[in-house]
Parts: C-alpha cells; sequence; structure tokens
C-alpha cells in the first residue's frame, strides 16, 4: 500500500510538473504569438502611415503644381490687362491728337477720300513707332 501511495504521489507530482511544464509552454507560446501579432501590427502601421504621408505629400505638391498655375495665369491676365490699356492710351493718345487736314471731313470724291484715309493710317503709324506712353504732339 506505501508502494501504491507512493506511486499515486509520484504520479500526481509528475502530472502537477507537467501541467506547470504545459502552463509555461502555452504562456510563452502566447507571449510569441502576441509579440509576432504586435510586430504585425507595427510594420501594418508603418506601411498605412507611409501611405499616408505619400498621399498627404502628393496633395501638397498637386497643391503647390496648382497654386503655381493659378499664380501664372494671374501673371498673364495682368501682362495682358497692362498690354491692353497700353494700346488703349495709345489709340487714345492718337485719336485726341490727330487733326484732319483740310478737306478731310468731308471729302468731294473717292480720290479725296482715299488721300485723306492714307494720310491717318501715315500719321498713325509715325505716332504708334514713337509712341512711347507718354504725351506726344502730332
Amino acid at each position: 500500500m506505501k508502494l501504491a501511495l507512493q506511486i499515486a504521489g509520484g504520479i500526481l507530482i509528475a502530472s502537477a510538473v507537467l501541467f506547470l511544464v504545459r502552463v509555461v509552454f502555452f504562456t510563452a507560446a502566447i507571449t510569441a504569438f502576441s509579440e509576432e501579432v504586435d510586430k504585425m501590427g507595427k510594420a501594418a502601421q508603418a506601411q498605412a502611415d507611409k501611405r499616408v504621408a505619400e498621399r498627404i505629400e502628393a496633395q501638397r505638391k498637386e497643391s503647390a503644381m496648382r497654386a503655381e498655375k493659378v499664380r501664372q495665369i494671374q501673371v498673364a491676365e495682368e501682362a495682358k490687362r497692362r498690354a491692353d490699356q497700353y494700346e488703349r492710351d495709345k489709340r487714345a493718345e492718337f485719336d485726341s491728337g490727330y487733326i484732319m487736314p483740310d478737306g478731310c471731313e468731308n471729302p468731294r470724291n473717292e480720290t479725296a477720300f482715299v488721300e485723306c484715309a492714307n494720310h491717318k493710317l501715315r500719321a498713325r503709324k509715325e505716332f504708334y513707332a514713337n509712341f512711347d506712353g507718354k504725351r506726344l504732339s502730332l
């Protein structure tokens, strides 16, 4: 009976040791698994952060390109506005200073009309060639 109790006690102790070994093994396995899941999560988060950063950078570049295009359009519009104003000023300056030769207000015939028109064209051409935005006398 003593031997049976010793055997039973040994079996109990062996079972307890085996149970503790399993607990330690499963704890280590769960810890390793948990660490691996954390690594994978961190790697996935790093990839997601990288994609977000890339999208933000692409949007920043796109926004900068759009802003540059807008600036270029504004510069071109301003240059056109100034050129148009220059042309209007030049035309107004000529029109305000041009004096028709005698007989051109009501030309007598077609030849006189053509001569008057040619005179005005030559005067305008000469005026425009010398116009620099300052008041000129005709």
